[in-house]
């Protein structure tokens, strides 16, 4: 495999950067982070990278003899005339964006293939549980929050008493209730009319996030059935998302139809008596009714508890920060997501 190696003294930025590139499945490079000069240095006296990038800061005009295909600004907007002569990448933008340009810089046929097999292979992700109040949401929506620094990712919740809901409709003018009648009533593709992505009015964002409106009156969350989502997903998979996080809402009580249309399904719980119990009973259920195989799909989560939360926009604004947050980035390293 090629080798893209990254110099960049500032430790945060590069350790994240590193940590995110390794949790792309198909970038066709074998990634080696430096904040270190003569650490890379050393390394580049056994190996040539098909690619080097160089944060502007820490540039100089003798790196340009070093042992690369292409050398690469990480730009920083410091107008330093002596990275003129290189192709460069703005630092400080989304991740996807990033990795975006190195592909294009690359190879743009590679960038082509890439995004052909991404478009058919969308991931989607499921969170439920039984156990009420035990931050099912808020779970799901970290998980979501941290899938997209690496890749196109959409939130969708079937809970219409989320805590977040007015936040999430911020800006749209449109919900999910609109976009499952026009799905529902129409030829498949009939709720893009009038939009440019298919989505517009439909959905809001936090950070790189896409968070599509919930529904607007708790009666549509009782209406919906599981067989409605495999057309959900269609619709939304032709925008280019690569990963779909449901926070199931109610719908968790029919996991039959629910659980078989996720590629990971996680069930979170409390770690009192009371939440053990009810996960018991959901588990005697499907035993019960012959469906004991549904329990293999399903990825049992124990919550760290939040103590005293802030408002539902304050949590949103700070969801990095929280420990469930902690949890879900583990999660993603330890099922590779």
């Amino acid at each position: 495999m090629r080798i893209l190696t990254v110099l960049d003294s500032e430790r945060v930025y590069t350790e994240a950067f590193a940590e995110m590139l390794s949790r792309e499945k198909t970038f066709p490079y074998e990634v080696h982070a430096f904040t270190d000069r003569l650490k890379m240095e050393s390394f580049l006296k056994t190996k040539r990278p098909a690619m080097t990038l160089v944060a502007e800061k820490d540039f100089s005009p003798e790196m340009a003899s070093w042992p690369s295909d292409r050398l690469v600004i990480l730009e920083e907007d410091r107008k330093n005339p002596e990275c003129g002569p290189f192709p460069a990448i703005r630092k400080y933008q989304p991740f996807p964006a990033v990795i975006r340009e190195i592909l294009l810089l690359a190879d743009p046929a590679v960038l082509k293939t890439l995004s052909e097999h991404t478009a058919s292979r969308l991931q989607t992700i499921g969170v439920g549980s039984p156990v009420r109040r035990c931050g099912n949401t808020l779970f799901s929506l970290s998980l979501a929050r941290l899938l997209a620094d690496t890749r196109s990712t959409l939130f969708i919740t079937a809970d219409p008493c989320s805590g977040f809901s007015r936040r999430f409709r911020e800006g749209t003018q449109r919900s999910l209730s609109d976009l499952l009648y026009d799905l529902d009533t129409g030829p498949e593709g009939s709720a893009a009319e009038g939009a440019p992505d298919g989505l517009d009015g439909l959905t809001s964002s936090i950070g790189p996030l896409r968070v599509l409106a919930p529904f607007p009156v708790m009666q549509d969350a009782a209406d919906l059935f599981g067989e409605a989502l495999p057309a959900l997903f269609r619709f939304c998979g032709q925008y280019r998302f690569r990963t779909i996080v449901f926070d199931a809402g109610p719908l968790i009580y029919d996991p039959a139809s629910l659980l078989q249309m996720f590629s990971r399904f996680y069930m979170p719980s409390l770690t009192d008596p009371v939440s053990a119990a009810k996960m018991a009973e959901f588990a005697s259920s499907l035993r019960k009714t012959g469906r004991e195989d549904l329990l293999e799909k399903i990825t049992p989560v124990r919550l760290p508890p939040e103590g005293e939360l802030l408002s539902p926009d304050g949590l949103i604004d700070h969801i990095r920060t929280l420990p469930v947050s902690s949890l879900a980035a583990r999660i993603i390293r330890k099922d590779t997501l």
